[in-house]
């Protein structure tokens, strides 16, 4: 019983390892990500706001 619990608990110590590493693996990802929308974001928002300038001196 004891080589049973014994034997769980490092499954479960390897297995919580594991998920670390994963939980890291997407904090390291979300920001270049984050930082990649802000940049689209304000490209986006100078092409709208180019064009609504465009519309308004056409009409």
């Amino acid at each position: 019983m004891e080589d049973e619990v014994l034997q769980l608990a490092l499954s479960t110590h390897d297995r919580l390892g594991d998920i670390k590493k994963i939980v890291a693996e997407i904090r390291n990802s979300v920001v270049p990500i984050s930082k990649r929308l802000t940049t689209q974001k304000g490209e986006l928002l100078d092409i709208i706001y180019y064009y609504e300038g465009s519309n308004r001196t056409v009409c």
